[in-house]
């Protein structure tokens, strides 16, 4: 079941990357929130696995997806310090390490 969330989540970012790439941000945003967060919040709730390699595949779904939030796709860019609602995501890593 983990792994088919973890898939849900990934298909649902590719999905909305694909056709919301020329949308304004504050759309983009909605939409990850609504779609793509949501998916991973049942996700961490549900499942609750301790293991590390089902962890960092959720975090790499959660950076991709704020790295399309930002449209900011540069390698040496860390989206650690920015104002993308990283709060939403704050949400998502409480439920990850709890």
């Amino acid at each position: 079941m983990w792994l088919t969330l973890q898939k849900k989540a990934s298909n649902t970012l590719n999905f909305t990357c694909r056709n919301l790439k020329y949308c304004p941000r504050k759309t983009i945003e909605m939409a990850y929130v609504s779609l793509v967060c949501s998916t991973l919040d049942y996700s961490t709730s549900v499942c609750d696995s301790h293991l590390k390699k089902d962890q960092t595949k959720l975090e790499m779904i959660n950076r991709r997806s704020a790295h399309f939030v930002m449209n900011d796709y540069n390698s040496t860019s860390s989206l650690s310090g920015t104002t993308v609602d990283y709060n939403i995501l704050d949400s998502f890593n409480a439920h990850l390490y709890k």
